[in-house]
């Protein structure tokens, strides 16, 4: 105790005066700047900047300085989030910022962003330039509520799901990996009476590139699987470019299994023919809006 109280009590050295003072000065400096800074001022230059690089209309009702392993950057929370399409979205909390990347080098800026709202989270990065990229997660996320899915996607999907990607736009479309994994959900389609009900979906995709006969791709499939109480799918195949997505061409084949009656009287009128226990394998061909089944 006496040893403690002495070191309390005696004098600091002069190198300790003349390097620690200064030192401990800017120190407290930066953290009551850090604390008392009027962060809400610069919510609305922070909003419109992400709103710009996003592509969608934000507003938040505070903001602030948000320090990461992933680069320095601004919180947000309360945000309304709106697309271009007029669907609005609530976010409770997100990130956004400068990220560190050798990309800022060749004039192609790249920015992380988080994002946690009732209606699933997501995490990435976003690099900008001409050839917009994304690389990130998606979790838990309600395909019911994300309305603007339905605008590009030739097909009706629900339930909750998550996945990740790495994709880039190009001069014809989308380019890169996507993963991801769907539950408790079901599959539709326009051609079709009802939807398909599904315990869980798995894809594994690839967009862009070309197909064997070197024509132009806009998705490969490279694992397509459906298991749920009426039927069992497998997919794989292609689906080629063209510039309205539902009149691009079909090449995959499906592999079904444990159809039930409810699903065979739905699929065979399309020329669909099941066995006896419940299996089929079709070739698919054709376009999204007129498909054909051999």
């Amino acid at each position: 105790m006496a040893q403690t109280s002495s070191l309390l009590t005696s004098p600091l050295s002069r190198t300790a005066r003349v390097l620690g003072i200064p030192l401990a000065a800017v120190l407290l400096t930066t953290l009551f700047i850090l604390i008392g800074f009027p962060y809400h001022h610069l919510t609305g230059r922070a909003t419109a900047f992400a709103s710009r690089a996003l592509g969608v209309d934000i507003t938040a009702a505070d903001s602030g300085l948000s320090p990461g392993l992933d680069g320095p950057g601004f919180r947000f929370g309360t945000i309304r989030v709106e697309t271009p399409n007029g669907d609005v979205y609530r976010v409770e909390r997100a990130r956004f910022g400068p990220a560190w990347s050798l990309s800022w080098i060749t004039l192609t800026p790249t920015y992380f962003f988080e994002v946690e709202s009732a209606i699933g989270s997501t995490e990435g990065r976003i690099r900008l330039g001409d050839e917009l990229a994304w690389r990130g997660s998606v979790r838990d996320a309600d395909l019911e509520e994300l309305r603007f899915l339905a605008r590009w996607m030739p097909i009706k999907l629900t339930g909750e799901l998550g996945g990740e990607g790495d994709i880039e736009t190009t001069e014809t479309g989308f380019a890169g990996p996507l993963q991801f994994q769907a539950q408790e959900g079901a599959l539709g389609h326009e051609a079709l009476p009802l939807d398909i009900p599904f315990e869980t979906l798995d894809g594994d995709l690839l967009f862009g590139g070309s197909d064997d006969a070197g024509k132009s791709r806009l998705v490969a499939i490279q694992n397509f699987a459906l298991e749920g109480s009426m039927l069992h799918l497998k997919a794989s195949g292609s689906v080629g470019h063209a510039e309205n997505a539902m009149e691009a061409p079909l090449d995959i084949q499906l592999d079904l299994s444990n159809v039930q009656p409810r699903i065979r009287q739905l699929i065979e009128p399309f020329g669909v023919r099941i066995d006896a226990q419940g299996k089929s394998s079709v070739r698919v061909s054709g376009t999204l809006t007129q498909p054909s089944f051999r």
